[in-house]
């Protein structure tokens, strides 16, 4: 679906934009924390430890975001779009959850194996 008076170029760059802004402290700034903060110094402890700091993180969005906030509060119900609920579908609900216990460990071993090798 397209705005009216956009074009899909500014779109795109919008979109890419803001995957930046959401991406770049899951990226940037969870290294930095283990690496600089706590003194990781080795491949093992990088890893261990930016996958608990990922596993919390994506736990608390799934559970207290994603299910109680959002799922069982008032605070998102749009007036008019009640009938819509739940706002987060299955299929969604399901690759949220898989990309939390999945991808994010898998995440933390590949900065903590591109960073062992620099």
């Amino acid at each position: 679906m397209r705005l009216s008076g956009t074009s899909e170029n500014s779109e795109a760059l919008t979109t890419f934009r803001l995957l930046i802004a959401l991406l770049a402290p899951q990226l940037l700034l969870v290294p930095l924390m283990v690496y600089l903060v706590n003194g990781a110094s080795d491949f093992k402890t990088a890893a261990i430890q930016m996958t608990v700091i990922y596993m919390i993180s994506g736990l608390f969005d799934r559970l207290f975001i994603d299910w109680y906030w959002v799922g069982k509060t008032k605070a998102w119900i749009i007036p008019g779009t009640e009938d819509m609920r739940p706002y987060i579908y299955g299929k969604t609900l399901v690759g949220k959850w898989v990309s939390t216990l999945i991808g994010f460990p898998i995440l933390a071993v590949i900065i903590a194996w591109v960073v062992s090798k620099l």
